[in-house]
């Protein structure tokens, strides 16, 4: 069975998540090259396009985790 641990339910500004998370993740986006118009040349090392290494947005991570959190979290049990 896998570890368990005790994260937040929601990813906040507040409990220091956007300032750790933030620009951690990217989506290669494939473009045409600019230079030679996606003929191929030395920018593109002949490949005609060139990859930019674009960040996921925050609100893209946060809502990842939501449902992360929707369907793999477990009620704690306290003892307030």
């Amino acid at each position: 069975m896998d570890k368990k641990v005790i994260m937040p339910e929601k990813l906040t500004a507040e409990n220091g998540a956007k300032t750790m998370l933030i620009g951690e993740f990217f989506i290669p986006l494939p473009e045409y090259c600019r230079e030679c118009d996606g003929d191929g040349c030395g920018v593109c090392q002949g490949k005609g396009e060139i990859v930019r290494m674009v960040n996921v947005p925050w609100t893209t991570i946060k809502e990842i985790y939501t449902k992360a959190v929707e369907h793999l979290s477990q009620p704690v049990n306290s003892a307030d």
